[in-house]
């Protein structure tokens, strides 16, 4: 029985992180395996990650990453 929950986070492409194969290398920096999150489409366009993280305390420095790498500029 999988326990893990799902996250989702819309993510902004940029310079720094242009596209998705980028993206996917940082989430794997962040220790996410390439099998526990995908990526999708918002109806907006917006690319969104999908993530399952079965420890909440992990998801959570996961989730204030991306968010710390959404409102400030990466150098």
């Amino acid at each position: 029985m999988d326990t893990s929950t799902e996250y989702i986070c819309v993510l902004n492409f940029d310079r720094h992180l242009p596209d998705e194969r980028a993206w996917r290398n940082k989430l794997a920096e962040f220790g996410l395996e390439h099998e526990s999150f995908t990526f999708t489409r918002s109806p907006t366009g917006k690319p969104v990650v999908k993530f399952w993280q079965p420890d909440r305390p992990e998801a959570l420095r996961i989730l204030a990453r991306l968010d710390g790498m959404r409102v400030s500029p990466q150098f």
